[in-house]
């Protein structure tokens, strides 16, 4: 298994905090994101954006089946090659998991708009594979 000892990250004017332990018999992770800025995506070959991103995730349980929840807000989201003028996006991601499968709902609206709120999801996870050295 592996453990990862407190991590605190800052980037810019954000944070991201992790911690977690992995073994055969047991997982505990967790993360918190405070004000990072998405331009962070592109590290990891992601779009150019730019943003703040703030939430949470927690994956706890046995190791062969840990259940999580993942909290993720995103604001003032823009590409940079889109107009001055274009409103920003604000996107709220939450998702509920167990061994078999996941509730997933988002919510997205920009500038003035109102809020355009997914239908929750369920999706079913047929086969999955999860391993640690």
């Amino acid at each position: 298994g592996w453990q990862l000892q407190p991590l605190l990250l800052r980037v810019g004017d954000g944070t991201l905090r992790a911690t977690g332990a992995v073994s055969p018999d047991a997982v505990d992770i967790r993360v918190e994101m405070d004000d990072a800025p998405l331009s962070m995506v592109q590290l990891v070959g992601g779009p150019r954006i730019t943003g703040r991103a703030a939430g949470s995730a927690v994956i706890t349980g046995a190791g062969a089946a840990p259940r999580g929840q993942v909290s993720l807000r995103l604001t003032d989201v823009q590409r940079p090659d889109h107009p001055a003028e274009a409103p920003t996006a604000t996107i709220d991601f939450d998702a509920d998991f167990k061994p078999g499968s996941a509730a997933v709902t988002m919510d997205a609206r920009a500038g003035d708009a109102s809020p355009r709120r997914g239908q929750p999801h369920a999706i079913s996870v047929v086969d999955a594979v999860y391993s640690t050295p």
